[in-house]
């Protein structure tokens, strides 16, 4: 009941903010709707737009018999449900008020958020924010079902905003080179299992913390430093809405980190576009608070599923992957708190510590990622039990004199992949850890190390995610993870 209600309320709040933006009387819809556009199949799809008060606004598409009508409300604002239909296309979709707008080239499909910081905006194509492992033929798109990318330009505003600026593109071999890798290859994947229509909507900014992409009301009970937030109440007391590079520069302490900064310019305008679920990949811009990342990113996925009124909204995680230039210390933790990210329902993770070291410059295996985060929509958004998706996810730890039993789930056939097990440490009662010896026994690794005769933490893969080895029968590898003992009974 209290998230149906507070769900209520932020959409409510949403749009008394928009409604108080439209000054101009003119007849459009919301930028995501346009030429190339795709749809969620099979739902309700909400369609908004602005228009003069009181105005008649229809809608009619090909795939549909009979007119859709609303009338816009007092600061001209109009919002149609149109029901969609199954996979497929091109249809037409037309809305008239004063004029008439036809849209083209219209799919049905699957519609996924992808977003995050400077991993997610990583490239296809080679470049100083871009390049893949995978080999071109992976480019190619004639004769598949449709996959297109609607970019969100980056936006910074103190206070909720009414549209983005942005547009459709549909993926080629000469267009896909600017695509988010991530994405590409998760709807890549997607599309080959599932053969429908993919769209992306592409909101990435690099550099900023979680922080910028919560909410206010979200916010509030969960930063750091309280005079961050502070800062940007001040812009809104003083009628700020959008944040330019001028603002940024004669505001001291203001930057793309800001508080809620980036998520009322570029995710408040985007619901409540029907979607399937959220892709977020984000991290290293808060290694310098990674104690405070688990809550961070619960606020996100509590914020987001709140914004869409849609509880179960499923959301999938990358767990950072190694780096040359991380802390170890804080990267470990960071990697953690995405791992208990990921116990909550409707969250998968992927694991990205067997795929090589990143130096933030060389090719990627964004291929390889992208799979993983499809097996992981495959079994979260669409209820499949035939495909593996999960490395070994820590269950429990518990120690039993000087042995230490780990619980996993996505247990069977756990397994070193090669060689002897390795990647455990732990540490007594003075916090100095030391390499443990561990070995599978059915659903369980026990872990032990005669220099630690009481056991009171153990870690695996935390300084180097790369050195763990711990898989199951899906192959896929075992998160990261740092956890203090509790007594077995």
């Amino acid at each position: 009941m209290r998230r149906s209600a507070l769900a209520v309320l932020v959409a409510l709040l949403v749009c008394a903010q928009l409604a108080c933006r439209r000054h101009e009387p003119a007849f459009a819809p919301a930028s995501l709707f346009a030429d190339g556009m795709v749809l969620q199949r099979d739902t309700r799809a909400p369609i908004w737009g602005r228009a003069r008060p009181g105005q008649v606004v229809r809608a009619s598409a090909s795939w549909l018999e009979d007119e859709h009508a609303t009338v816009t409300d007092v600061a001209g604002v109009w919002v149609l449900r149109l029901p969609t239909p199954a996979a497929g296309g091109p249809h037409t979709l037309s809305l008239r008020a004063e004029r008439e707008l036809v849209l083209r080239d219209v799919w049905s499909g699957d519609v996924w958020l992808c977003a995050g910081g400077a991993d997610m905006e990583w490239r296809v194509a080679p470049g100083e924010h871009g390049g893949v492992t995978a080999g071109q033929g992976e480019f190619a798109t004639e004769g598949a079902p449709r996959i297109a990318q609607f970019e969100v330009r980056n936006t910074l505003a103190a206070r909720a905003q009414a549209d983005v600026d942005g547009s459709w593109v549909r993926a080629t071999p000469e267009s896909v080179g600017q695509f988010s890798a991530t994405a590409w290859f998760f709807a890549l994947e997607l599309q080959r299992e599932l053969g429908v229509p993919i769209g992306i909507v592409n909101a990435t900014a690099g550099g900023a913390r979680a922080q910028s992409w919560i909410g206010e009301f979200h916010v509030r009970g969960n930063l750091a430093n309280p005079a961050e937030l502070q800062l940007v109440d001040a812009l809104r007391q003083r009628g700020v809405e959008s944040i330019d590079e001028r603002c940024l520069a004669t505001e001291p302490g203001l930057t793309p980190s800001s508080p809620t900064l980036l998520y009322n310019g570029m995710v408040v305008p985007l619901a409540p576009y029907a979607i399937r679920g959220v892709v977020w990949r984000q991290g290293e811009s808060d290694l310098d608070r990674c104690h405070a990342y688990a809550r961070y990113l619960r606020t996100l996925i509590e914020c987001w599923r709140d914004l869409w009124c849609e509880p179960e909204l499923p959301f999938l995680l990358v767990q950072l992957p190694p780096r040359t230039t991380f802390d170890v210390s804080a990267s470990g933790i960071l990697r953690n708190a995405q791992r208990l990210a990921a116990r909550q329902p409707g969250v998968g993770l992927a694991v990205a510590s067997d795929l090589g070291r990143d130096d933030g410059r060389a090719p990627r295996n964004e291929r390889e990622i992208g799979r993983r985060l499809a097996r992981q929509a495959l079994v979260l958004a669409y209820g499949r039990s035939d495909v593996p998706a999960s490395g070994p996810l820590l269950r429990e730890a518990r120690s039993d004199g000087d042995v230490v039993r780990l619980e996993f789930e996505h247990a069977q056939d756990l397994a070193a992949r090669e060689g002897a097990l390795r990647g455990f440490e732990v540490c007594g009662a003075d916090g100095a850890f030391f390499v443990a010896q561990a070995r599978c026994v059915g659903s369980q690794v026990l872990v032990s190390c005669p220099q630690v005769p009481s056991p009171q933490v153990v870690r695996y893969a935390f300084a180097d995610p790369s050195a763990g080895n711990l898989t199951n029968a899906s192959a896929l590898p075992a998160a990261s993870f740092v956890v203090e003992l509790t007594p077995n009974r």
